[in-house]
C-alpha cells in the first residue's frame, strides 16, 4: 500500500482505507465455531487503525494506565502495544475520541476484522498457508525473558495492516455466538451475550489459533497482558443479526418439582454406572478422549448433575466443560454436552456444589489463554435445577495460579466454602487456598495466602495458611472448625507427615492452618481424595490405599482395613473410612468394590482399567460424592458412578454387590 493512503487523526493513529465488498467468512475445516462458512457484505467502505492501539495513544485519555505498563513481563515503551486493557475500557477510548475529533469511532466488528485481515485471501493467514519468521513463546507465563510489544514489526497484509497475526488480542464489537449460515450485511453478531469476540491470537498463542478465521472470546472485563484492540472510523451502524440455540441435553425436559424420597434402611451397593457417556453425534458437540476432574451436585428436583472437562490434553486451548444428567428415578445419564466454554481459553478447573437456598452454584477458572496455571475464575448460579444460568461474577478477578478444582462446601453459617488449588512457582510449594462467601453469597474473599507465612508451610507443629496438598477436600466441623485433606506430591511434605497423607485443621475460618500426620496412606498425582458429611451424622472420608508415585514404580502395598465387626481385610484401591465423632477416630475402612466374580472396569482420565473384586477397587482417580435424601451415597470418578449406602459401608467385607 502507498504511505499517501493512510490517514492520521489528531493524536496520531495511522488509519488504512479498506475497500468496500464482500468474502467468505469462517473456515470449513479446524474449528466447529468457525461454521458454517458464510458469504458478509460491506455495503460501504472504512478506515482501520493500521496497527493496535500504542501506550502513548491510550494514555492520552487515561494517563493512570502508564502504571499497568509492563505487567507480566512485557516490554513498557511507547509505541508498543497497549494491553492491560478491558471490553469497556477499549470502548470508552473510542467514545472519547469520536467526542474529540466529531468522528465516529469504535471496536472492528468481528466480520470487518476478519475481512481485513485477509484483504482479500482464502488461505490460513493473510500471507499464505504459514506465517512467514513466525515466533511465539509456548504459552509460558512463567518465562523469565521480556516479551517484545512493539508494534510494525513485521510484514503488513495487502491492505497495509500489521500485527493481525499474534502481538495481542484484540477486542471486537460482538458478543461471542454461533454464526448464521444466511448471507448477511454489514452484521454485528446477536443483541446480546455472556462475552465479547477478541481477535487475531498474542505473542503467547499458537500458530493454528492466528489464523485469519479463528475466533476468540473473553469476558468483557477481562484485563491482561496479552489483550488491547484497534479502532475502525466510519459512519456505518452494524446490523445486530440473529442467534440461534441449541438446547443442551442437561437442559431438555428437566422436572421442577421435588421427588418424595424413600429412606432405604438394607445395605445396598448397585453396579457401578458410567456417566461420561459421548454425544450421539458429532455435531451435538465437542467431546475429547481425555475427560476428568468430576464434580457433582444432587438438585431439589432429585437429578444428579456432573460437569467436569474434555480435552485432547490438559494444557489445551480446546479444552472444555461438559455436563451430564441422571433424571430422577432414571438408571442412565443423559449424553455428555457442553456445559460451559469460552472460546480458545482453558478450562481446566470446574467444581458445582447446591446450595440450601435452592440455588446450584457453578465455580470455574478461565486461563488466559492455554495453560492452566495462569488464569481467573468466576461463579454464576441457577434457580431452574440447572436448566439457565446467571452471568458471571468473579470469584477471584486477579489472574493468578488458583484454581477451584475441589468440591464447594456449606459452612454452618451457610457460607459457601470454595477450595482452591495454589502454587508457588518460585519455593517450589503448592497447596490449596480457601475462599469463602459474604452472608448474601454475592461475593467471595481469599481467607488468606499463603506467602504471609511461607516459612512456616508444612512444618510439624506450626501453622501457615495454606491447606497441605493440592486438591484439598475440606469439611466444615460441628464445633466451627475445619478438617482438610489433601495430596502428597512432595518429598518434603512426606517425610514431615512421616509418610502419612497430610491433615490440615483450621479454628479460624481457613485464616491459618497446623498440620499433623493422617491416619492414612499418602495419595498423589492423578489422585483426589474427598469427605461427605451424611445425614445419619457420621463423617466418609474417601480415598486410596496406595500414592500413584508408588502404583507407577510397583511398589504396591495396600492397607489393613478394618470393618464394623472388626475384621480386618487386606485391600488395594479406593476406600471409605468412617467417623463417628467428628474426624478424631475413622473405626471403620471398606473397599468400594464388590464380592461378586471379577469384573474389568475403565475408570477415565489417565487412569488404567482395573479388574474389581473383594480385594481390589479402582487404584486411582478424582472422586466427588453426594447423599441423597433416601440414604443413597453417589461417588463419582472420571468415568464411574459408584451407589451405596451408609447400612452397606457397616456390613462388612462380607457383603458384596446387590442389584
Amino acid at each position: 500500500m502507498n504511505d499517501s493512503a493512510l490517514w492520521t487523526n489528531s493524536i496520531g493513529m495511522l488509519f488504512c482505507p479498506i475497500p468496500a465488498g464482500c468474502f467468505q467468512m469462517g473456515e470449513g475445516a479446524l474449528e466447529q465455531d468457525e461454521k458454517p462458512v458464510h458469504l458478509v457484505r460491506f455495503s460501504q467502505p472504512f478506515w482501520m487503525e493500521q496497527m493496535p492501539v500504542t501506550n502513548i495513544q491510550y494514555e492520552q485519555f487515561d494517563p493512570k494506565h502508564r502504571q499497568l505498563r509492563g505487567q507480566g513481563g512485557t516490554t513498557s515503551a511507547d509505541q508498543d502495544a497497549c494491553t492491560n486493557i478491558s471490553y469497556t475500557e477499549a470502548q470508552a477510548f473510542a467514545e472519547w475520541l469520536s467526542r474529540k475529533e466529531q468522528k465516529y469511532y469504535r471496536l472492528p466488528t468481528e466480520a470487518e476484522w476478519e475481512y481485513a485481515c485477509r484483504a482479500g485471501t482464502h488461505t490460513a493467514f493473510s500471507c499464505g498457508e504459514e506465517l512467514e519468521n513466525f515466533h511465539f513463546t509456548q504459552e509460558d507465563f512463567f518465562q523469565k525473558e521480556m516479551v517484545n510489544m512493539r508494534t510494525g514489526q513485521g510484514k503488513p497484509n495487502a491492505w497495509g495492516l500489521y500485527d493481525m497475526h499474534g502481538l495481542v488480542e484484540e477486542w471486537c464489537l460482538d458478543w461471542y455466538a454461533p454464526y448464521l449460515p444466511e448471507e448477511q450485511e454489514d452484521p454485528c453478531g446477536p443483541q446480546d451475550g455472556a462475552y465479547r469476540v477478541t481477535r487475531g491470537g498474542s505473542v503467547h498463542t499458537q500458530m493454528e489459533y492466528l489464523r485469519s478465521a479463528n475466533r476468540m472470546a473473553a469476558l468483557e472485563e477481562t484485563r491482561n497482558e496479552i489483550t488491547g484492540f484497534r479502532l475502525v472510523c466510519t459512519e456505518v451502524q452494524p446490523h445486530f443479526v440473529g442467534m440461534r440455540k441449541r438446547l443442551r441435553y442437561w437442559q431438555k425436559d428437566v422436572s421442577q418439582s421435588e421427588p418424595q424420597y424413600q429412606k432405604k434402611e438394607e445395605p445396598i451397593f448397585l453396579k457401578p454406572l458410567i456417566y461420561v457417556r459421548p454425544p450421539q453425534t458429532d455435531s451435538e458437540g465437542p467431546f475429547y478422549p481425555h475427560n476428568h476432574v468430576p464434580s457433582i451436585a444432587l438438585l431439589k428436583n432429585g437429578d444428579l448433575f456432573a460437569t467436569w472437562f474434555s480435552a485432547k490434553k490438559e494444557c489445551g486451548r480446546e479444552l472444555t466443560v461438559l455436563a451430564s444428567r441422571l433424571r430422577y428415578g432414571h438408571e442412565q445419564w443423559d449424553p455428555a454436552d457442553e456445559f460451559y466454554k469460552i472460546a480458545d481459553r482453558n478450562m481446566s478447573s470446574t467444581a458445582i456444589v447446591q446450595h440450601p437456598n435452592g440455588r446450584l452454584y457453578h465455580f470455574n477458572g478461565i486461563a488466559m489463554s492455554g495453560t492452566e496455571f495462569h488464569l481467573v475464575s468466576i461463579f454464576r448460579y441457577s434457580e431452574d435445577n440447572g436448566v439457565t444460568w446467571s452471568r458471571e461474577q468473579y470469584l477471584n478477578s486477579e489472574y493468578s495460579t488458583n484454581k477451584p478444582i475441589c468440591a464447594p462446601v456449606i459452612d454452618l453459617e451457610g457460607r459457601i466454602l470454595v477450595p482452591a488449588d495454589q502454587y508457588d512457582m518460585e519455593a517450589m510449594q503448592q497447596g490449596t487456598v480457601l475462599f469463602r462467601s459474604s452472608a448474601t453469597l454475592d461475593c467471595f474473599e481469599q481467607q488468606t495466602c499463603y506467602g504471609k507465612n511461607r516459612e512456616n508451610f508444612l512444618t510439624r507443629h506450626g501453622t501457615a495458611g495454606w491447606i497441605a496438598g493440592v486438591h484439598g477436600a475440606v469439611l466444615p466441623l460441628k464445633d466451627g472448625r475445619l478438617l482438610a485433606f489433601g495430596r502428597s506430591e512432595s518429598r518434603c511434605g512426606r517425610q514431615l507427615m512421616e509418610g502419612k497423607m497430610p491433615m490440615s485443621l483450621s479454628e479460624d475460618m481457613g485464616r491459618s492452618w497446623s498440620y499433623r500426620p493422617a491416619p492414612f496412606p499418602p495419595i498423589g498425582y492423578a489422585q483426589r481424595c474427598c469427605l461427605l458429611r451424611l445425614f445419619e451424622e457420621a463423617i466418609v472420608f474417601f480415598s486410596f490405599t496406595d500414592p500413584q508415585y508408588d502404583l507407577k514404580s510397583g511398589n504396591i502395598r495396600g492397607m489393613d482395613l478394618t470393618d464394623a465387626h472388626g475384621e480386618i481385610l487386606h485391600g488395594y484401591g479406593l476406600y471409605a473410612a468412617v467417623s463417628f465423632d467428628e474426624g478424631a477416630t475413622w473405626p471403620v475402612q471398606r473397599l468400594i468394590t464388590t464380592a461378586k466374580p471379577p469384573q474389568e472396569y475403565d475408570p477415565g482420565a489417565s487412569c488404567p482399567t482395573f479388574v474389581m473384586d473383594k480385594t481390589h477397587a479402582q487404584p486411582q482417580g478424582y472422586m466427588q460424592a453426594v447423599q441423597a435424601p433416601d440414604g443413597m451415597i453417589h461417588l463419582i470418578s472420571s468415568r464411574l458412578h459408584y451407589r451405596f449406602n451408609l447400612p452397606w459401608l457397616m456390613s462388612g467385607h462380607s457383603l458384596g454387590q446387590t442389584e
